[in-house]
């Protein structure tokens, strides 16, 4: 972190990518009005309340090893009418694993690896039955597996379909759909039914007016529809959404001069409304986010004055929590993670705030450096929400948040070598 001595300061963080981990923080020291107007464009039996058992302790750990570790019993929420599972997606140059963590035996399954490189941030979505991953390996050519607790179908090759960075899934109405970054710059959809894919060669927007980029798109899903989130190469933010059919891209207001590079979040909130997150060219973290009517401007996540600021000249996570709100994480100048939490109470349906309701930016807890964005996933088990990490070693580690408090790190047995992670639950 970095504070300036003008009224408002900004807190640089370093992209999640170990090229740049030696570029050092910069404080910003002018000020500028980071909003400005773009273009148009579920009861159930009784229960009995089981109090959470104590998290383990590590020597190693403690002695500051970076090692993995067996997962912590979770806290089982006595509201939870069937056993809930989080898997982890991660790997390297050579290798792919998948693991899968139940509440039934509260720990990780032994991992499955598969001779396959993950050359970015692997997508993974419940699709209903089972865990549904994407992956972006040598070639830039995508593949796909599907499984869950230890047992996957071998990666196979998705279609032809090759992609420039990291796929999107979402799994609406009973099929998934994958959304990437063609090698030509323009986004692409492809559909599984549950035991294959189609040509994975639509057009986003059409053959009419294709929609395309300078980074991947995000995702999400709302109803039997999906709505994307993407920055154009005219440095606006473009939300654009599925059903059956795509309709036009919509410009959000006030995001103009969103870096083209970076991929913005989309999520839809447990009360409906629906948020997107994305960095400025500047590297300020900006909202915006949509109601039963339409869009609020754009606006800073957090820059209130004589407080630090979020910054980023990377990638940043987003998830809704379970809980209501959502939260958004990042890494830090100094390699540490961030978070800020948006709250439940905070809607769209209600004016725009004077200050943001965005927390100010607060470190995660981790108990060792790390080497990727840390990804995060809406929780389960009583959890708000949970996110996966790489270690510098190598590994990956999960936290979650409940009642507004981070779980210990806890390592995910037999992953090594890797270099991106995801994580997903079973809802």
């Amino acid at each position: 972190m970095c504070v300036s001595t003008r009224p408002r300061s900004i807190v640089f963080v370093f992209v999640a990518v170990a090229a740049l981990a030696a570029v050092p923080s910069a404080c910003a020291t002018g000020e500028r009005d980071a909003v400005s107007e773009g273009a148009s464009g579920a009861g159930g039996a009784p229960t009995v309340t089981v109090p959470p058992p104590a998290l383990p302790v590590d020597p190693a750990r403690e002695a500051g090893v970076d090692a993995a570790i067996d997962a912590p019993p979770p806290k089982v929420d006595a509201t939870a009418a069937a056993p809930c599972t989080m898997t982890v997606l991660a790997g390297g140059a050579s290798t792919l694993f998948a693991s899968t963590w139940t509440s039934t035996s509260s720990t990780w399954s032994t991992p499955f690896t598969a001779a396959r490189s993950v050359t970015s941030t692997p997508a993974l979505v419940w699709d209903g039955s089972a865990y549904l991953g994407v992956v972006r390996s040598s070639a830039n050519a995508m593949a796909w597996l599907r499984g869950g607790k230890g047992s996957w179908s071998v990666p196979s090759p998705l279609a032809t379909a090759t992609t420039q960075g990291a796929p999107a899934l979402v799994t609406t109405g009973g099929v998934s759909h994958v959304v990437y970054w063609g090698e030509n710059a323009k986004f692409y959809h492809g559909t599984f039914n549950g035991s294959a894919w189609d040509a994975a060669n639509d057009l986003v927007g059409g053959a009419s007016a294709p929609s395309f980029g300078q980074s991947p798109p995000a995702a999400t899903t709302l109803g039997g529809a999906f709505t994307i989130a993407q920055a154009g190469t005219d440095a606006n933010v473009y939300v654009q959404r599925w059903s059956s059919s795509w309709e036009p891209a919509l410009a959000l207001s006030g995001a103009t001069f969103a870096r083209q590079t970076t991929s913005p979040r989309i999520a839809v909130l447990p009360n409906g409304d629906t948020l997107v997150v994305f960095p400025h060219t500047d590297g300020l973290l900006l909202h915006a986010v949509r109601g039963a009517a339409d869009w609020q401007a754009a606006r800073a996540l957090y820059d209130e004055p004589g407080k630090t600021a979020a910054s980023t000249p990377g990638a940043l996570s987003l998830a809704a929590s379970a809980k209501g709100g959502a939260v958004v994480a990042f890494r830090g100048a100094d390699g540490t993670a961030y978070a800020s939490i948006y709250p439940p109470s905070a809607s769209a349906a209600a004016p725009a705030p004077v200050a943001s309701p965005w927390s100010e930016p607060a470190a995660i807890p981790t108990s060792s450096s790390i080497a990727s964005v840390p990804e995060l996933a809406t929780g389960v088990c009583g959890d708000e929400v949970v996110l996966a990490y790489v270690t510098s070693s190598g590994g990956v580690e999960t936290m979650s948040r409940r009642a507004g408090v981070w779980s210990a790190p806890s390592g995910v047995p037999g992953i090594a070598s890797a270099t991106f992670a995801t994580i997903a639950t079973e809802r």
